[in-house]
Order: structure tokens, then C-alpha cells, then sequence
């Protein structure tokens, strides 16, 4: 049996993919060299791209939106209190084929 790709995911269409890649580097051009510094994995815009169904001028606003709460909010400081008195105090289970995390997550 071949796996086949989530409906609405770009790679079950090709013309979509190649849409999707091609606004891609659309968006990372349009980036600044110090918005580009703010990436954190190189996936990060294809992300964003598709979220947005491939709509360049709402991918730039949610990446710019998301580096100005970065920088508000500067998530890299905060630490999980559970974390620091439990290392094993989260568990991740799957949801619909996606990883996903639980935890108390109480924040200092």
C-alpha cells in the first residue's frame, strides 16, 4: 500500500508544490537580511506559505507579526518550572498523524 500525502497537502499536487516553492523564495527575498537572521529552521517560511494557501502578502505579515512577538515576548528566556523540577514531567502523543506535546507548562 503507498502512502499517500493529506488531502491539501501541496506535495498530493504538483502544480500546487511548484506554486508553493516559487512564493517561497518570493517571501525570502522579500525579507530583510535581519528578518531572515529571525528564521528558525529553513522550513519555517514553507510553513507560513502554507498556512496562508500560498498567499505571499499574508505569509510576510505573519512572519513579520511572529519576529515582533519574538522580540516582545522573547520566548528562548522563559523556562518551564515543571522542566526544571522533572525532566520527564511532559509526554507527547500522536493527534491526527502530529506529534503533540502536553504538559503543565508552568512558565517563571
Amino acid at each position: 500500500m503507498t502512502k499517500r500525502a493529506p488531502e491539501g497537502y501541496a506535495a498530493a499536487d504538483p502544480a500546487k508544490a511548484a506554486a508553493y516553492a516559487e512564493t517561497e523564495a518570493e517571501v525570502l527575498a522579500a525579507l530583510s537580511d535581519a528578518e531572515a537572521a529571525q528564521l528558525t529552521d529553513r522550513n519555517e517560511v514553507a510553513r507560513y506559505v502554507r498556512a496562508t494557501g500560498g498567499s505571499k502578502a499574508d505569509a510576510l505579515r505573519r512572519l513579520r507579526d511572529t519576529f515582533a512577538w519574538r522580540c516582545r515576548e522573547r520566548p528562548e528566556t522563559l523556562s518551564c518550572t515543571a522542566c526544571a523540577q522533572d525532566p520527564q514531567s511532559h509526554f507527547m502523543h500522536v493527534v491526527r498523524s502530529f506529534p503533540t506535546y502536553i504538559s503543565c507548562f508552568i512558565i517563571n
